[in-house]
């Protein structure tokens, strides 16, 4: 007999009333609203084989309970809120096959060891994932010494400990599924016998080190998804992973991988959709003639040493939708091909050393960094409807912002800073047309580092979704519209070493969170947080004049009295200090006075004989 139980509703007391279904082989209660206890009277169905409770409330102690399910062939135990599980409840089921431990934030404290009890029954499926297993010892349980018919192991998120078991893997011949990553497993992965693993093996975030086996490929032939990431590997990948030719994912990522990829991988594993071998230290052309990975969805070589062009080689992996090179040392110009590939979603090709102009003139990307290159020319004129992170900082492009740029409704983040733009910051921004639809998912703006002008444009206060607005290092000049403070979710706000004038916007809501260096390096901007106050020049009455500081325009006030007590100070001051100069150093006194007579003498003489000559010209015309 059948029951499962599938209606959000169903009262406790129906589980209570199960207790007299005495033939009853099946109960399926999963993923339904009860809680409390599970009734003590379940002990009674000896003839049940299948029992699921997961996606409960259920609460208590359940191992006395299970004890007398002498027929179970199935439990799942997952997300309750069950006190604790000790599997001597196990020791008289001599024909249970799956057992499933799962536990969400609340973790389960499951002990396997104990001296009293060798188990009857031969499992197929294991799985004890993200509990408290063996929390005194934090040891893998040592009941699979006599486990020989495992098919799946799942062992991840436990904070187990000591060397990595190889003999699980080896005792159980046909495994298929093994996960055993989240761990604190250490040592080397070594492998002595070929295993049956047709499906996958993940042993990522452990402690495991040293050089990958010679013959690992061949030990690993029928696997299909292999994760080592976030380890401690190193060395050089052998050659006989492309013996691996059913592999869809290889994850080697964040570990101290060095040397070249080797050929036989970039040849022989053909169905490959995913290779992530990023954070590792290999180096070479990997998109040499060699690449035949032409199943690609995903690949990720960024945070390594590869260098060369970006070749043609990818594209024939028309199903690419990520290519992630950051932080190597590719170079050359970024090929046309890259425009035309359909798939390709996710363009990251930061910090290496591209260069030329951005060949695409439409693109289909949704996040596209080429940040930290050397790319020229101005930015391109796109207009998209599904790119929504555009970063090209630190680049050399010129010229002005694309209006098209602000018909990217969906835009979440824009990042030009640290290049040579120039001319105004578009009204557009911020102020989208209504045909054009507005920016308003934008959350990040950076114009840093250019060579902007004019003044800020009042409808970046329409940005209300912005997080993070850097104006800083350009040449904007005039006031902070004080509108800027309609932005309440404004964590990050710069526009340091401009020209900006006049009074800081209110110090309050996110404003008030800003300290100075949000507004250094304007000398003419005055109040909160900085400390030059704008009061004196609030009050001050305008003078009624044609050059007052009012039909002028200007935003600035000279006092006549401080600029002539300071010019005088410092002519005086200017005086004595060649006084005293002349006091102290005979040499210079001595020249000093043979100057000063030398001018007189030149002066008199000058004088004297252009006065003589006038007077002869004077007497010779009159006759004398």
């Amino acid at each position: 007999m059948i029951l499962p139980v599938m209606v959000d509703l169903v009262p406790i007391r129906l589980v209570a009333g199960i207790c007299g279904l005495k033939k009853l082989k099946e109960l399926d209660l999963s993923w339904n609203s009860f809680e409390g206890t599970l009734p003590p009277c379940l002990y009674n169905l000896t003839s049940l084989q299948l029992l699921d409770t997961s996606g409960y409330q259920f609460r208590g102690n359940i191992s006395s309970l299970i004890a007398g399910l002498t027929s179970l062939e199935y439990i799942d135990l997952s997300y309750n809120l069950f006190e604790g599980f000790s599997f001597s409840s196990f020791a008289n089921i001599s024909k249970l096959e799956f057992i499933r431990f799962a536990c969400g934030s609340v973790k389960l404290d499951i002990e396997t060891e104990d001296s009293s009890w060798v188990p009857l029954f031969q499992l197929k499926f294991l799985a004890i994932s993200n509990c408290s297993l063996n929390k005194l010892s934090h040891q893998i349980p040592t009941f699979l010494f006599h486990q020989h018919s495992l098919r799946v192991l799942d062992f991840s998120y436990n904070e187990l400990k000591g060397p990595f078991p190889s003999w699980l893997l080896e005792n159980n011949t046909r495994l298929e599924f093994v996960a055993l990553h989240n761990n604190f497993f250490k040592g080397h992965l070594h492998l002595s016998l070929p295993l049956n693993l047709t499906y996958s093996m993940d042993v990522s975030n452990n402690q495991l080190i040293g050089q990958l086996q010679q013959n690992f490929g061949n030990i690993l032939p029928k696997i299909r998804f292999l994760n080592l990431s976030q380890n401690a590997f190193e060395g050089y990948l052998p050659s006989s992973i492309g013996s691996m030719s059913l592999l869809d994912v290889v994850n080697l990522s964040f570990n101290n991988f060095s040397g070249e990829v080797p050929r036989e991988l970039l040849t022989g594993c053909l169905q490959l959709q995913i290779l992530d071998l990023s954070n590792n230290n290999f180096h070479g052309h990997l998109l040499s003639r060699n690449f035949n990975l032409t199943e690609l969805r995903i690949l990720k070589i960024n945070d390594n040493q590869f260098s060369g062009p970006l070749s043609n080689v990818l594209s024939k992996c028309s199903s690419l939708s990520v290519l992630d090179v950051c932080n190597n040392n590719m170079s050359d110009k970024i090929p046309t091909w890259i425009c035309n590939q359909k798939a390709l979603d996710t363009l990251l090709l930061r910090n290496n050393f591209f260069q030329g102009q951005i060949p695409c003139d439409t693109v289909q990307f949704r996040l596209l960094d080429l940040s930290e290159n050397s790319l020229s020319g101005s930015l391109p004129s796109w207009s998209s409807d599904v790119l929504r992170h555009v970063h090209l900082g630190k680049n050399n492009f010129s010229g002005s912002i694309p209006k098209a740029f602000l018909s990217i409704t969906g835009l979440v983040t824009l990042d030009i800073s640290d290049n040579k733009l120039s001319g105004r910051i578009p009204n557009a921004i911020g102020g989208i047309p209504p045909e054009l639809g507005q920016l308003s998912a934008i959350l990040a703006l950076n114009l840093s580092h250019n060579q902007l002008t004019s003044s800020i444009p009042e409808t970046l206060s329409n940005l209300t979704q912005l997080e993070s607005l850097d104006l800083s290092h350009n040449n904007l000049n005039g006031e902070i519209p004080p509108q800027l403070i309609k932005l309440n979710f404004l964590e990050v706000f710069s526009v340091a070493y401009n020209n900006l004038s006049g009074r800081t916007p209110e110090t309050k809501a996110q404003f008030g969170t800003f300290s100075a260096s949000s507004y250094e390096g304007n000398p003419f901007l005055c109040g909160l947080p900085l400390e030059k106050n704008c009061t004196s020049i609030e009050d001050s009455p305008p003078t009624p004049t044609k050059s007052s500081d009012v039909s002028d325009g200007k935003w600035y006030k000279v006092d006549l009295v401080v600029f002539l007590a300071s010019f005088c100070a410092t002519y005086i001051m200017f005086f004595l200090g060649v006084v005293t100069v002349l006091y102290i150093n005979p040499y210079w006194r001595l020249r000093c006075f043979n100057l000063v007579e030398d001018c007189m003498y030149s002066c008199y003489y000058f004088v004297a004989n252009n006065l003589s000559e006038a007077r002869a010209l004077i007497y010779g015309c009159s006759g004398w």
